[in-house]
């Protein structure tokens, strides 16, 4: 399963967008981004809400999705 957690867009912008957190390693995202443990006082964009979703992180997530097993695990930031 994964995780979803906020976190600045990978485009450089100060938008807040969800980003997917990948299982290896802890805290890196699926775009190849780390995210401050959720609590500690770096994350407090955590309680900002936001509807927008990290293009690279849904592009990693579908693509890891649509491989024959449906469970083979990407490395973060490889998009593959």
């Amino acid at each position: 399963m994964y995780e979803m957690h906020p976190g600045p867009a990978a485009t450089g912008t100060s938008e807040l967008v969800w980003h997917i957190m990948a299982d290896v390693p802890a805290r890196l995202t699926l775009c190849g981004r780390q995210l401050p443990p959720p609590g500690s006082s770096r994350s407090s964009h955590a309680e900002e809400p936001t509807e927008s979703h990290c293009s690279p992180c849904m592009t990693a997530f579908r693509d890891i999705v649509q491989t024959p097993s449906g469970l083979s695990r990407t490395q973060p930031g490889s998009g593959t």
